[in-house]
């Protein structure tokens, strides 16, 4: 699987909230430096109640979710 540069670095990390929210055990983020500098209003690794109306909107591209840390980078790979 070949993944665009644009993409990294992409970390790949359980779910905080065991994918309650997320439907899945494992979070794969693009450029996670530039998400964790930025001041989204719902985080996804933040609070319970911010990371539940995270999942409750639309997931951006930014982000894949899977049951294994695979399955999370093959999601973040399909949007793009």
């Amino acid at each position: 699987m070949e993944i665009p540069f644009k993409l990294y670095p992409i970390h790949i990390i359980q779910d905080r909230y065991n994918g309650i929210y997320s439907k899945g055990d494992w979070l794969a983020i693009s450029r996670y430096h530039e998400y964790r500098d930025s001041d989204i209003e719902n985080d996804p690794l933040s609070d319970d109640c911010s990371a539940r109306n995270f999942w409750l909107g639309p997931v951006p591209k930014w982000i894949g979710v899977g049951n294994t840390p695979n399955e999370a980078l093959e999601n973040l790979l399909s949007k793009m």
